[in-house]
């Protein structure tokens, strides 16, 4: 149940941070860096959205590859963005670190 819980709050971080880039980047006056923050918001509605079926699989070996997917691609998003919302998902890495291996 905590590692359940565990994922889904990480689904929420994650969709967060999507929305909170998405809006600040769309707010920029130009107009090239809508093409890069839809593929960001994409990838990161992916990572959530892999999240969210991972929290809800019973089986070990699906639920460590839908999470590990999850890990991976919030992890490389989180690198390439560097300081802009990197560090805000660091808290989802954790958490699904923790309900990857917990459960």
């Amino acid at each position: 149940m905590g590692a359940r819980i565990a994922c889904l709050g990480a689904a929420a971080v994650i969709a967060a941070v999507d929305v909170l880039h998405l809006y600040v980047e769309l707010r920029k006056d130009e107009s090239d860096a809508a093409g890069g923050a839809s593929v960001f918001a994409l990838a990161l509605a992916t990572a959530a959205g892999l999240t969210v079926a991972g929290a809800f699989v019973h089986e070990r070996p699906r639920r460590f590859g839908f999470l590990g997917t999850a890990v991976t691609l919030t992890l490389v998003l989180a690198v390439v963005s560097g300081f802009s919302v990197g560090p805000l998902l660091v808290p989802a890495v954790v958490m699904l670190l923790y309900g990857m291996f917990s459960a």
